[in-house]
């Protein structure tokens, strides 16, 4: 279970092709690696990048600013009936979830270690409960930034699709 994970489902009545249309209008190919490239995002006035093939796109939203808890999105597009599904996934960049991951298995390590040794003593200094409060400030953050940048192209996709979101399923 992943809490840095949303599932969703938009249902609309636009047809597949008016999906695909509207995605090639604001997603520009995804650019080579560069500190910069985000920076820019008022050339071609894209919201995002990333790449269509058939009925599947995987994007990321353009910003204007740094932030490693950018979802990476996903989606598929099916046609149902008289309307068309579109199941779109928004995670964690798999090298931060590696990154978070490993970085808990560090912190729980030491948390467990230090409290064998009743205190965590730096400096003469007792830091032991900023240590223990720390860590989970930091987590309520990422997940909060994860979050905000999660509802942000909820929001964009919700106008872009012309849809309502028929299912949300927060992992």
């Amino acid at each position: 279970m992943n809490i840095l994970t949303e599932n969703l489902i938009y249902k609309t009545q636009l047809s597949e092709n008016q999906i695909i249309e509207r995605l090639f209008d604001c997603i520009a190919p995804k650019k080579d690696f560069s500190l910069f490239h985000r920076y820019n995002n008022t050339a071609n006035g894209k919201l995002y990048e990333g790449k269509i093939s058939g009925q599947t796109f995987e994007v990321s939203r353009i910003i204007n600013y740094r932030n490693s808890f950018l979802p990476v999105i996903t989606g598929n597009i099916t046609q149902e009936n008289n309307s068309t599904l579109i199941k779109v996934n928004m995670k964690l960049h798999k090298f931060v979830s590696a990154f978070l991951l490993i970085w808990g298995i560090i912190f729980a390590t030491t948390l467990l270690s230090t409290k064998k040794a009743n205190s965590f003593v730096i400096f003469e200094m007792d830091f032991s409960v900023m240590f223990d409060v720390m860590p989970f400030l930091m987590l309520i953050i990422f997940f909060s930034v994860f979050k905000f940048e999660v509802n942000k192209s909820k929001k964009d996709f919700q106008q872009i699709f012309e849809a309502e979101i028929i299912e949300n399923k927060k992992q």
